[in-house]
């Protein structure tokens, strides 16, 4: 909890921070372990040999994968540009891997209907890589992950693109380059890589699942197979690490890709697996956010809180008409929508102790009021108390269940609930959702249920997934209410004054608790309500309570 100095400090405007500086966006390094900086462009570029090496050999290898052909320019025919984008690969540890220039194409001036039609490319839901975590642990399944190197250049193109040539490159006037693949920029890239890469998996005798697009399951002798696809990133899990590895080999035959072995490290987050545990946790890029915002933390060093969020706080959009001209010069330089957009991917990934914060304060990024910057330098603070929280995988068998839980009118300016819910498996959450709900309730009751509502979609969604892979769970679900109310009107379709006005559409969980019995509602007591992390802010006792139920780490202040 804040201490009196602390909270006087959250109305008042501190002097030596009346106007912060955003740093540099350049200078947000990975970890700190060297201090290099990726050039910003061509001209910086060009005089560094190491990226001038680099650039070459992403000319090298467009030119060796058929990316282009160089024609007369096309009368009439618009021609797009590309630029390089230069970036640096580290490891988890933040030691620089690679010096990567990709060259990119400028979607941004193609024409729809005449270069692109379709676009969109489905990537695996982040509920379903932690479902594989889980599945992994419970099922002692050998889980290891595949790069392809510059996916997008497998794909071919259909639709006639035409570019001038890129920076360093000279082409008699009159000529330019018409595109054979689905270069990095274009806008219908993504589409015909996905496209090119789920061919390739049905051809190794996978099944592409319906409720996720990117998970791809295979039965072979009595083992289980997945691949789960993230862009270019591959996941593979199976039983029998033989026919793992033949998959992967199936693999590095139609496309240069790097194996990159045991699964450690994903899309910025870190797995430490043992033999008791899966843990999934972002301390670097918590080290990260902290590095790059630690200006806004000056003066605050010996400071520690206990919880995200300050209990009873309640911010109201209509403080932003009673600010000071200091307050407000305040606000206008502090970066809130970076930090909040920065803490959004933690809050969904591996940090749901802070879903709730990050969620109201989400609330104000269109126009962000004094108290608000104030409470996310409180989330800053509880982010560098606990750099290392994570949530951990530790069940023998799969196990799946739920708590759900609302708040009643919590949000002071639409006076709408707040719906909680945290989805167990293998004794650690794959999925949680703190989230305004859509209309106005008129009683705690149906709040707690429209909150059922959505758990139990999120539960029949997961159950779906589970049976795609071969998996049938015997019923019922269970999900954990402390709501006797909204669980009676759950379990019996009564209809009295109290709930006839409830939107039909939340009345489908009935088909699951009432008539075929697929989720059980259990009552327990608020004490135990997990779900209250996702709902409010508590007191430390219950915060760190929950929180280590929830993300099963001791290490919850």
């Amino acid at each position: 909890m804040l201490g009196g100095d602390e909270k006087a400090a959250v109305d008042e405007v501190p002097q030596e921070c009346t106007e912060p500086v955003e740093k540099d966006p350049s200078e947000f390094s990975t970890v700190g372990a060297d201090d290099e900086i990726a050039p910003e462009s061509y001209g910086q570029a060009v005089l560094d040999p190491e990226w001038r090496a680099s650039m070459m050999s992403e000319i090298k290898a467009l030119r060796n994968r058929g990316c282009w052909r160089v024609v007369q320019t096309p009368r009439g025919v618009r021609l797009i540009k590309s630029k390089y984008v230069y970036k640096l690969k580290r490891d988890w540890q933040g030691k620089v891997t690679k010096r990567k220039s990709r060259l990119v194409v400028q979607g941004f001036l193609q024409r729809e209907g005449l270069d692109f039609t379709e676009t969109y490319a489905p990537v695996a839901k982040a509920t379903t890589f932690r479902l594989m975590l889980a599945l992994t642990q419970a099922y002692k399944l050998h889980l290891h992950q595949l790069d392809v190197d510059s996916a997008f250049l497998y794909a071919d193109l259909d639709e006639e693109v035409f570019m001038t040539p890129p920076p360093g490159m000279e082409l008699e006037e009159g000529f330019c380059l018409k595109l054979l693949k689905s270069l990095y920029g274009l806008k219908q890239a993504p589409r015909n890589w996905n496209k090119n890469i789920v061919e390739h998996i049905k051809s190794l005798g996978f099944k592409q699942c319906v409720l996720d697009n990117c998970l791809f399951v295979k039965q072979s002798g009595g083992n289980m197979y997945l691949i789960s696809l993230y862009v270019d990133n591959i996941l593979v899990a199976g039983s029998n690490p033989e026919e793992v590895e033949h998959i992967k080999r199936q693999f590095t035959k139609r496309y240069e890709m790097k194996d990159l072995g045991e699964l450690n490290y994903y899309l910025g987050m870190k797995i430490t697996r043992t033999e008791e545990y899966i843990k999934l946790d972002q301390s670097g890029y918590v080290r990260d956010i902290l590095e790059k915002y630690d200006y806004l933390l000056a003066g605050k060093e010996g400071k520690t809180v206990n919880t995200p969020m300050e209990r009873d706080l309640n911010l109201r959009k209509t403080e932003s008409r009673s600010m000071s001209a200091n307050q407000r010069a305040y606000v206008k330089s502090f970066p809130y929508q970076n930090i909040v957009g920065a803490l959004l991917y933690l809050a969904l990934n591996t940090r749901p102790d802070i879903s709730y914060a990050v969620g109201v304060l989400a609330r104000f990024n269109t126009n962000p009021i004094f108290r608000a910057c104030k409470a996310l330098i409180r989330v800053l603070l509880y982010l560098k108390a606990t750099p290392t929280v994570g949530i951990k995988f530790t069940g023998t068998d799969l196990n799946l269940f739920a708590y759900s839980d609302a708040d009643w009118a919590g949000d002071l300016d639409s006076r709408r609930s707040t719906t909680g819910y945290v989805v167990y498996a293998a004794g650690g959450p794959i999925a949680w959702q703190s989230k305004l709900q859509t209309t106005v309730a008129v009683s705690t009751m149906e709040a707690e249920y429209m909150a059922a509502f959505g758990a139990i979609q999120e539960l029949i969604w997961l159950k779906g997934v589970l049976r795609e892979i071969g998996i049938h769970l015997i019923d019922p679900i269970t999900l954990h209410m402390d709501a006797k109310s909204a669980i009676a009107l759950a379990k019996n379709p009564m209809h009295h004054k109290r709930s006839k006005h409830i939107d039909i559409k939340y009345h489908w969980l009935r088909e699951h608790t009432y008539e075929d019995g697929t989720i059980h509602l259990e009552h327990c007591i608020t004490e135990d309500m997990v779900a209250d992390l996702m709902t409010k802010a508590l007191a430390f006792d219950l915060h760190s309570k929950h929180g280590k139920n929830i993300t099963g780490n001791g290490d919850v202040v």
